[in-house]
């Protein structure tokens, strides 16, 4: 399903279940939303709830236009059903998805893609989260099934958690039983110089993967944590590979 560039939701105020169980039982399921697709109007995220439910196959891109600037909230599971079961996942946020009025992520993608093998979730260059205080818990449990071979999350290079006070679990055990490639990139505008708490943070990570990488960018700011207790406990455990850079 292609919505073309003359989609135009700009003036659009509520865009709930808009594509609720679309594609439920597909075995191919693509989605693009075009580059018209502008839901700046609109303060509800929820609009994707069981998309690709037991797709084999799901690919789902939100264009270049995508704004959610006056989304208050992408708190608890916004994709927690979105491909639950799918086995080949592929989500692209576009280069503006703009979250700049979002005050809440944490467990935004809990316990998302558990019957997952390939996993690729890029949040694009305008993901910016520069109001939210708590991304806690927002990759916990992801992807952290048995089934994981590969695994690609990049944040992009406007992740902004300026405000983010504490990041702890945020990414606990993401890909924990990933068994090829773990690949984590946080961009190189994480900031995080407010964060006091990033306990658990990478816990378990990629535990199980090859080749393990993760990249914290050229902005990763802990000057006012106090709290790193087992930051990085076990992550990449197995791997032949190993880099944090």
């Amino acid at each position: 399903l292609a919505l073309d560039n003359n989609f135009d939701a700009g003036k659009v105020t509520n865009i709930q279940a808009m594509f609720l169980n679309t594609g439920y039982n597909a075995t191919n399921l693509n989605l693009h939303l075009g580059e018209n697709f502008n839901a700046s109007k609109t303060s509800s995220f929820d609009m994707f709830t069981n998309l690709g439910y037991n797709s084999t196959n799901l690919t789902l891109n939100l264009g270049n236009n995508f704004n959610a600037c006056n989304v208050a909230s992408l708190q608890y599971g916004t994709f927690k059903s979105v491909g639950k079961k799918a086995k080949y996942i592929n989500i692209d946020f576009g280069n503006n998805f703009n979250a700049s009025k979002a005050e809440r992520t944490y467990y935004m993608f809990e316990a998302a893609f558990d019957s997952v093998i390939d996993l690729n979730i890029n949040l694009g260059n305008n993901f910016n989260i520069s109001k939210a205080t708590d991304t806690g818990g927002m990759f916990i449990r992801a992807a952290a099934g048995a089934s994981v071979v590969n695994l690609s999350l990049d944040l992009g290079n406007n992740f902004n958690a300026v405000n983010v006070t504490t990041m702890h679990n945020m990414f606990h055990p993401l890909g924990n039983r990933c068994s090829n490639n773990f690949s984590l990139n946080l961009g190189n505008n994480f900031g995080g110089d407010k964060v006091n708490s990033m306990g658990n943070m990478f816990k378990w990570t990629g535990r199980g993967a090859t080749n393990f990488s993760l990249n914290l960018g050229n902005n990763f700011n802990t000057s006012s944590v106090t709290y790193m207790d087992n930051m990085f406990v076990e992550a990449g455990y197995w791997a032949a590979n190993f880099s944090i850079a």
